[in-house]
């Protein structure tokens, strides 16, 4: 993504950044603070998409930022982070436990077209794909998207056939992963291929007290932030009676991401999950080759913990507006490591 550095007259720069990116700015200052810390010249591009870091004294090197991705990775690591599929691909053949994703290619893509069956459409060959895997829903998202954005289950042939054209029309190809029943999602941002920061995403839910029904416990709950996750929630229940047990946990999404409503809680490094968790993380990160990056790792009901994807670029936006202390120190610390890294690998101007 590349943002014109000259806007219409009418449109002013700050109406811009509010309405394309309102929690970047978070981001910006705490770069621009570790860039005066570390007497480095910063150059803010594109509407703040591309950030450049020169030192101001010899030896003169120079490092780039696009989006949230730092020169820290290969080409190559970077790419296969990007594709969902091509990162369980690489996982799988190192042996590193992962959720499936399988590609399928958007059949209008002229680059694409010549690795696409004449025999099927796709459509045709996700049902394929979902009666040998044999789950009882599927997941299907773009082959390159971030955020949780378009990324949606299907549970009948109508809603594969909504989701396959939905992502086409955007993306040259989607992948599929069986739904598992997920409890809990964690992520590792590592540098220097070792774990710096662990938290789990708690997705907003509700919970039963054995009286209320499914209703009335969601009009107790509706706010701005959660009206999507309600919607959604009441939209899928068959019987708004439905009366939850006490104590009984219900989610408002079935994402777990922090852009749509999860909150981060930070996992304590003397515990046995950490180590668990973290071990699986380093063995993503050493499979791929990549040395700064962020992990989701999913724990299943089953006891399971599986990679779900790997992000070469680390953003923390949603991270630091939950907390301007300890998460924002944290995250300040792992950036400035990823700096001085990339810097460090800089031939020199």
């Amino acid at each position: 993504m590349v943002i014109p550095s000259r806007l219409p007259p009418m449109v002013s720069r700050s109406a811009f950044n509010q309405f394309l990116m309102p929690r970047r700015s978070k981001f910006i200052s705490l770069l621009g603070e570790i860039a005066s810390e570390e007497n480095l010249a910063m150059s803010r591009l594109s509407m703040d998409w591309i950030l450049q870091f020169k030192t101001k004294s010899p030896p003169f090197r120079q490092t780039s930022v696009f989006g949230y991705t730092f020169d820290v990775n290969t080409a190559a690591a970077v790419e296969i982070c990007k594709e969902k599929s091509a990162t369980s691909i690489v996982l799988a053949d190192h042996g590193v436990p992962n959720v499936p994703h399988t590609v399928f290619l958007n059949p209008c893509c002229s680059v694409a077209k010549d690795y696409i069956p004449k025999t099927q459409s796709a459509v045709e060959q996700v049902l394929e794909y979902w009666k040998k895997e044999g789950s009882k829903s599927l997941v299907l998202k773009p082959l390159k998207g971030t955020g949780g954005n378009d990324v949606m289950v299907a549970h009948n042939v109508r809603e594969v056939e909504a989701g396959v054209m939905t992502i086409f029309s955007r993306e040259y190809g989607l992948a599929v992963s069986p739904f598992l029943d997920i409890i809990n999602e964690y992520r590792v941002v590592c540098t220097h291929r070792k774990p710096q920061l662990m938290y789990s995403k708690k997705r907003m839910s509700l919970v039963g007290d054995g009286v209320s029904t499914i209703t009335e416990l969601c009009a107790g709950k509706l706010t701005k932030q959660s009206a999507k996750g309600i919607a959604d929630l009441l939209g899928a229940i068959e019987n708004p009676r439905w009366v939850p047990r006490k104590g009984e946990v219900i989610p408002l999404q079935w994402k777990h991401n922090l852009g749509l409503g999860a909150k981060a809680k930070i996992v304590d490094k003397d515990t046995e999950l950490w180590g668990k968790i973290s071990s699986l993380a380093v063995d993503a990160a050493n499979a791929i080759g990549i040395d700064f990056c962020s992990v989701d790792v999913v724990e299943l009901a089953d006891g399971d913990f599986k990679i779900l994807e790997v992000n070469c670029g680390v953003m923390m936006d949603n991270f630091l507006s939950q907390d301007d202390g300890e998460y924002r120190s944290i995250a300040r610390g792992i950036y400035k490591d990823a700096l001085q890294l990339a810097l460090s690998r800089q031939s020199g101007l």
